[in-house]
C-alpha cells in the first residue's frame, strides 16, 4: 500500500469520525439543559435519592422537600457551569467541523483549540461558583443561622485546569503549524 493511499484513509477517516463527533455533540449541547431542568425538577430533597444526589449537598440532607423556588434558584445556579460547558463544546462542535470538512489545520482550528481551552480553564471558577450559589438556593428555606454556603476544590479540579492549560498551549502550536501549513501550500 503506498503512503498516499495510507494517507488518503486516514483523512477520508478523521472527515468521517468527526461527522460524527458533530451530530454527537449537538445532541450533548441540545440535551444538557433539558437534562438539567429535569433533574432539578425530579430532585426530591438535598442530598437524598436522585438525578442530583451527588450534586445536591450532603450536608443539607437533614432539611425538608425542596420548594419550587429551590428548585428554580437551584437550577438557575446550575446554569453558570453549564454555560460554560456549553461553550466547550460548540468550540468542540466547530473543530470537528473543520475536520469533517477535510481542513486539518488552519487559523479556524486554532481559535476554536483556543476556545475551548478557555472554557476548560474557566469551567473550575465557574464550577465553585455555581455550586456555592447552588448550596446556598437549596439552603434558603432553611432557619435563620441554618442556610450555608458551601464551597470545595477536588483535585479533578486541578486536573482539569492541567488539561486546559495543556489545550491552550496545543492552540499556540495549532497557529505554528497553520502558518506552516499555508507556507507549504504556497511553494508548491
Amino acid at each position: 500500500m503506498s503512503r498516499s493511499s495510507t494517507a488518503t484513509k486516514r483523512r477520508a477517516r478523521i472527515r468521517r469520525v468527526s461527522r460524527i463527533m458533530e451530530w454527537v455533540l449537538l445532541a450533548t449541547i441540545l440535551a444538557l439543559p433539558v437534562l438539567l431542568a429535569i433533574g432539578w425538577a425530579m430532585v426530591d430533597r438535598p442530598g437524598g435519592d436522585g438525578l442530583l444526589a451527588d450534586f445536591v449537598s450532603r450536608e443539607i440532607a437533614g432539611s425538608g422537600p425542596l420548594s419550587v423556588q429551590d428548585r428554580v434558584l437551584g437550577f438557575l445556579a446550575s446554569l453558570v457551569p453549564l454555560s460554560v460547558i456549553l461553550i466547550g463544546l460548540r468550540h468542540l462542535r466547530a473543530l470537528f467541523s473543520q475536520y469533517g470538512d477535510g481542513r486539518i489545520f488552519g487559523p479556524a482550528n486554532a481559535r476554536h483549540f483556543r476556545g475551548l481551552a478557555i472554557a476548560l480553564l474557566c469551567w473550575v471558577p465557574a464550577q465553585f461558583v455555581g455550586d456555592a450559589l447552588a448550596s446556598l438556593a437549596v439552603s434558603l428555606d432553611n432557619a435563620p443561622g441554618h442556610r450555608f454556603i458551601s464551597l470545595g476544590l477536588s483535585s479533578s479540579d486541578l486536573a482539569l485546569t492541567l488539561i486546559g492549560a495543556t489545550v491552550l498551549i496545543l492552540s499556540w502550536v495549532m497557529v505554528e503549524a497553520a502558518e506552516i501549513a499555508d507556507d507549504n501550500a504556497r511553494i508548491i
